[in-house]
């Protein structure tokens, strides 16, 4: 898990693999991400022949050449929640080619929470992912994976598909647009994981991923990252304190206290 596979040759007709399994058995293949620039009809992100038990979840895959991104004869288990990008190929072989996530989908009976689309990578040999629209949140958690590729906290709900856990730009903000606090109370703001993907820039001059706000007002964050910036607000309200008021009136020996709050 957690690794990054390149395979770049644009003009080879020969086939590539980014991982190649051939009689292995209960292996766990999780959160990796693959870059194949190839012109070989049969070149495979993944490739599957003999053994068996393998689980592959949260897997990002890329061919940009005419040949698969799954090519399974044998030994899978459980395939899901990953993304199968292959614009000039096709999605996989089943006994036939399976052009279509979808073609793929039903011959298999595989990946029924898995997408198709272009991961964005920073570059053909970096990659970092863009596309949060797919990818973010998009995969399983794994108990034994805390982190990503580069030690980076994995969101403990929903991992990001790939082995680069990021900082979703279309997703970032606050999930409420105001809060309350007691008067005489702090409220902590931000805490998106992971919090080292970027750099932040509050209202009130902080760069920390995290603030403590204790006047009442607006707080606003822009976070960069390198997919670009996005920008949030929420409002810090002050609960109105309890004030007591109330009259008395006796009877013989009993008070009678009212409340006029």
């Amino acid at each position: 898990f957690n690794n990054t596979f390149v395979v770049e040759d644009s003009v080879s007709t020969s086939t590539s693999y980014g991982v190649y399994c051939t009689t292995v058995n209960n292996w766990d293949i999780m959160n990796n991400s693959i870059n194949i620039i190839s012109q070989g009809t049969a070149s495979r992100g993944f490739y599957f022949s003999g053994g068996g038990g393998i689980e592959l979840f949260n897997n990002n895959v890329r061919n940009d050449g005419p040949g698969f991104g799954i090519y399974y004869l044998s030994g899978l288990n459980e395939s899901n929640n990953n993304n199968i990008f292959v614009p000039n190929g096709n999605i996989g072989y089943l006994s036939s080619n399976q052009a279509t996530l979808t073609d793929w989908q039903n011959a298999s009976l595989f990946d029924l929470n898995s997408v198709s689309g272009d991961p964005a990578y920073f570059s053909s040999t970096d990659l970092h992912s863009c596309n949060d629209t797919l990818l973010d949140g998009a995969g399983v958690s794994v108990a034994y994976i805390m982190t990503d590729f580069e030690g980076q906290t994995r969101d403990t709900n929903n991992f990001d598909i790939g082995a680069d856990e990021f900082l979703g730009l279309s997703n970032f903000g606050f999930s409420q647009d105001s809060i309350w606090k007691c008067s005489s109370a702090t409220v902590d703001l931000g805490g998106w994981e992971p919090t080292n993907d970027g750099t932040y820039l509050w209202s009130t001059s902080e760069s920390t991923p995290t603030i403590s706000a204790a006047t009442p007002g607006s707080y606003s964050v822009t976070v960069t990252t390198g997919c670009g910036s996005a920008i949030s607000s929420i409002m810090v309200e002050d609960i109105p304190d309890a004030v007591a008021d109330f009259s008395s009136t006796t009877s013989f020996v009993t008070g009678v206290f009212t409340s006029n709050a």
